[in-house]
């Protein structure tokens, strides 16, 4: 990191779990973390561009597509990331967007009893699963 950034934790990412390369940037990110002994933020969402990426590795003649082409394997990959990124709680502050019931109570799930209210949060757009969020984040928030 640069100079000016020294002393400041607020550096932080946003990781798409439709890409599928996203647990090799979690697993680098998490290895940067441990070399610039920073705590690292990373928001993990499932992803907004869905259509264009696929558009655009077809005009650009790829072999493959670089995002899940169904919507089931993009839930896993955001599961198995969100595992990757609650394990190393010294290194990452997660930051988990959803809007959808399954997955956050699948987080919930796995962040467990070790974890507490302010190691990690739960995030949403503004009009889109507001009162699930309110209703998660206040029973947290009450212990």
């Amino acid at each position: 990191f640069e100079p000016e950034l020294a002393g400041w934790n607020g550096i932080g990412f946003v990781i798409q779990a439709y890409q599928k390369r996203c647990p090799l940037v979690i697993d680098y990110l998490i290895d940067l973390a441990t070399r610039s002994r920073r705590r690292l933020m990373i928001r993990l969402v499932k992803g907004a561009y869905w259509d264009s990426e696929i558009k655009r590795a077809q005009m650009d003649g790829l072999e493959g597509y670089p995002v899940y082409t169904r919507k089931v394997y993009t839930d896993v990959s955001y599961l198995a990331c969100a595992k990757k990124l609650l394990a190393v709680p010294n290194l990452i502050y997660p930051q988990f967007a959803t809007h959808n019931a399954h997955t956050l109570a699948a987080i919930y799930q796995l962040a467990g009893q070790n974890y507490y209210p302010g190691q990690y949060e739960f995030q949403c757009l503004h009009g889109m699963g507001e009162p699930l969020y309110e209703q998660v984040t206040g029973k947290v928030a009450d212990g």
